[in-house]
């Protein structure tokens, strides 16, 4: 899989679902999310789960490490976190 650093986690997954000419409605139901959660997630507008990240990967083939980050390389906790607060704001 090619190196994507530079797209967002949604844009990624968006590309994924794109390739395999679904649509957000069809990927949502597949996920068992709404097609309005998905639809924030492919935005970047929302924190998803560790669950929802897991189903995507397994479901398009790919490492959680390739949803996170873009590339395959293996990436700590302690990154993601630092990653999650720089790019959301929770509360």
């Amino acid at each position: 899989m090619e190196n994507v650093i530079n797209e967002s986690m949604g844009e990624r997954i968006r590309i994924l679902r794109k390739k395999k000419g679904m649509s957000q409605e069809l990927l949502a139901d597949e996920l068992d999310i709404s097609f309005k959660h998905l639809s924030k997630i492919e935005r970047d507008e929302v924190v998803f789960s560790v669950d929802i990240l897991r189903k995507i990967a397994d479901y398009f083939d790919v490492s959680s490490d390739y949803i996170l980050n873009g590339s395959e390389k293996k990436i700590s906790k302690e990154e993601i976190m630092l990653w999650i607060d720089n790019h959301y704001v929770i509360g």
